[in-house]
């Protein structure tokens, strides 16, 4: 009992501890025991799992039975460690309880008297009156915090008896030395070989407890015992192949068992089954890679594919954990699975574990580009895609016809864009990478083209699909700018399949082709906006810097100009469709306007995946510098192309853009010839170069008109002379390209 400490008012106000101690303390040792208990009891069932096996003859033969004379002891003396374990674990359990509402009672008490002192201080009497019954309170409450501390340790002390007479009996020689009691029960040391197929064996009992549970089945493990069993059989067998053939299947009912029987008021899970669910994904994702798991994802479905996405969200490290090979081929196989609308009923929590799985597999690429290239590639991103999208029914019935919405059965649309972000190529080759980049690519594009004209009705439904989110639609739009080659050089004379380029820039490698409707309804998808179709269009006007300058080096054998203007024309005409007006027709031109001189300048490059319009937008205050304003002595051409108010581009006519167009053109076709390193700076008058970037301005017009414009760069001739060889175009000639293909004129 404390002392009496001094209090306010006219004089000391007791108060009193008697109930001492720190009731989490207690919870901890509690935890401990009962680890200890849920311990003893894996290995008693696991011995006498093996023993009570009819094949442990066959094993061991005649030396089965010295074998079973020597272990025969040991489950007992584990079960009585075990209810010693408990006794302790009861009795701590119980002081700590008492401790906790001994606390809270007093403290009522102790504040009721207190403040019956501290009411009136003059009045001594009553004030001493308070302070005696708060004493003797503080007395009682004392002998019954004494006696709940004597009956915890009367039953802690009898189980540490029990767990002594437990331990003297396992210090018997008999345990000490295991080979002198196997071989005096008359058994043959060289059997003991035969026990290297056991250990399938010695965790049998422990699945077939844990399966039980998860069944729910009689004689299940009650649930602190069962998650005990799971991580001992992980941190005994994990790296037992054998061991995941059994424990595999399992793996799925372990986070709904979880919550059906751990689950907080407020959705979550504690703590130790939140450690159990990171253990679980851990031991997966290594499993995963070392091949163990192969088996699983084809016999798994439905709700048994979310639990086991759950499983694998709550890896650290996320889908990066998988590795490569095995382990990706394994998340591959989840998301080609789980993604299937015949083979999964939507749940509340279908569309949770989809972006799970999405997500994993982005964060390891590898199993992207498994999932996109392989047999059933097309198949997932047209799943994709269509459980991306809502969906309006219109119904009809007897009695008259009714509209339904249906909402996307994916609506993680962030988590699907991911997804396809990271099935991006990075580079092109003839690697088994790179071809497998370039047949995910013509996946999604195909996919894409498909999902175009994907109509759902049927003669008793007629459905209105919705649009594609954005964030999926931007990233389509990535595999636009990422494969634009493979987009040029399609078309109709082509035919559909991954091939091999053996002339051109940067040969060889792979590409695909597609046909050209497939293009164009492919462009029409995820250029729906004419924002976006004119920053793409932009994007192609930039690239065609880089396809001039590889032209110009390589000649005819590597010249892709002409597949390129094509594209820009399927892009173009995207745009014309749309009828803008005059402010929207701002708006777009200032999207392309954008992008070229971004491309131009190398603040977006050749990145895959750029978020083109955007990235435009954001590097706009590093880009206008050199594109001029309206102040400067370069601004009457270009000076308006950043103007935010439409006025400057409304108040212009057609012809007036398109005059703007070609400029565009013959400085990006100038810059693709000094990339080209046949273009040198000192063959254009000073000023127009300024660190390896043309200068848009008087300069730049007066010297391309009077001199660059009929420069022809190609080659040297195949005699060796530093000459162009025959046809080679001009820079004139390349401007004239596009503005063909693009249908306008100075």
């Amino acid at each position: 009992m404390n002392a009496i400490s001094p209090g306010g008012g006219g004089g000391a106000v007791p108060s009193y501890d008697p109930w001492s101690g720190d009731p989490s303390q207690f919870d901890t040792i509690v935890t401990r025991l009962i680890s200890r208990e849920d311990h003893a009891t894996e290995i008693r069932v696991g011995i006498n799992s093996l023993l009570g096996d009819p094949a442990l003859t066959n094993w061991l033969g005649n030396s089965a039975d010295a074998f079973r004379g020597t272990l025969a002891p040991l489950p007992n003396l584990l079960e009585q460690m075990a209810d010693a374990y408990n006794q302790a674990s009861t009795a701590v359990r119980a002081y700590a309880r008492a401790l906790v509402d001994g606390q809270a009672s007093f403290a009522k008490v102790q504040a009721s008297l207190q403040q019956r002192i501290l009411a009136d201080p003059s009045d001594a009497a009553d004030s001493a009156d308070a302070a005696t019954d708060l004493a003797n309170q503080a007395g009682l409450a004392s002998a019954g915090h004494d006696s709940a501390k004597q009956a915890c340790a009367k039953q802690v002390a009898q189980a540490d008896d029990r767990l002594r007479q437990v331990k003297a009996t396992l210090a018997d020689h008999r345990f000490a030395d295991f080979t002198a009691t196997f071989t005096g029960l008359h058994g043959n040391l060289t059997d003991l070989a035969a026990l290297q197929y056991l250990g399938m064996e010695l965790y049998a009992g422990q699945l077939d407890a844990l399966r039980a549970s998860l069944d729910g089945t009689g004689g299940s493990l009650p649930p602190g015992q069962s998650r005990a069993e799971i991580q001992d059989m992980i941190d005994q067998y994990g790296a037992n192949p054998n061991f995941w053939l059994m424990f595999g299947p399992m793996l799925n009912q372990i986070p709904g068992y979880l919550d059906q029987h751990d689950k907080l008021p407020d959705g979550s899970l504690p703590p130790e089954d939140q450690a159990l669910l990171t253990l679980l994904g851990q031991a997966t994702a290594k499993a995963a890679g070392a091949g163990d798991l192969n088996f699983l994802i084809q016999g798994t479905n439905g709700k048994e594919l979310i639990g086991l996405s759950r499983i694998i969200a709550s890896a650290p490290g996320g889908g990066k954990s998988f590795g490569a090979g095995d382990g990706a081929q394994f998340l591959a196989d989840l998301v080609t699975k789980i993604t299937d609308a015949g083979a999964n009923s939507p749940t509340d929590d279908y569309g949770t574990a989809v972006a799970q799985a999405l997500r994993a597999a982005a964060q390891n690429g590898d199993a992207v580009r498994l999932a996109l290239s392989g047999p059933g590639g097309q198949q997932l991103a047209t799943e994709l895609l269509q459980g991306s999208v809502s969906l309006k029914e219109d119904v009809g019935t007897l009695g008259g016809s009714y509209t339904e919405n249906v909402p996307p059965r994916f609506p993680d649309s962030d988590a699907i864009a991911e997804f396809l972000n990271a099935g991006l190529m990075t580079s092109r080759g003839l690697s088994p990478l790179a071809e497998q980049q370039i047949q995910a690519a013509y996946s999604v594009i195909r996919a894409a083209a498909a999902f175009h004209g994907w109509n759902p009705s049927d003669k008793m439904t007629v459905v209105d699909v919705g649009d594609l989110p954005p964030s999926v639609v931007q990233a389509l739009i990535h595999y636009a700018a990422n494969n634009s080659l493979d987009l040029a050089v399609s078309g109709d004379g082509q035919s559909d399949g991954i091939g091999q380029v053996t002339s051109g820039p940067g040969p060889p490698f792979y590409n695909f082709t597609v046909s050209g409707g497939e293009v164009s309804a492919f462009l029409a998808l995820v250029l729906k906006d004419p924002k976006d179709a004119a920053a793409y269009r932009g994007y192609l006007q930039g690239t065609y810097s880089q396809v001039v300058s590889d032209a110009i080096k390589g000649g005819n054998t590597s010249n892709w100009t002409v597949p390129y203007a094509s594209l820009l024309s399927k892009t173009q005409l995207l745009v014309d469709q749309e009828h803008l007006d005059a402010a929207q027709r701002a708006d777009a031109l200032s999207a392309n306007r954008v992008m070229v001189f971004t491309m131009i300048t190398g603040a977006l490059g050749n990145a895959p995946g750029g978020d083109m319009l955007g990235l435009g937008q954001a590097v706009d205050g590093f880009v206008q510098p050199l594109a001029g304003s309206s102040t400067t002595d370069y601004g009457g051409v270009l000076g308006h192309l950043f103007d935010t108010s439409h006025t400057a581009s409304a108040q212009q006519d057609a012809h007036q853009d398109d005059v703007n167009q070609i400029e565009y053109m013959k400085l990006v076709v100038t810059q693709g010839a000094l990339d080209s390193g046949r273009l040198k700076p000192d063959m254009i008058d000073p000023g127009i170069v300024v660190d390896g970037k043309i200068v848009y301005g008087t300069q730049f017009q007066t010297w391309f008109e009077t001199h660059g414009a009929n420069l022809t760069l190609g080659p040297p001739s195949a005699k060796g002379a530093d000459q162009p060889a025959p046809s080679v175009p001009s820079l004139q000639d390349y401007v004239n390209q596009i503005a063909t293909s693009l249908e306008i004129h100075k």
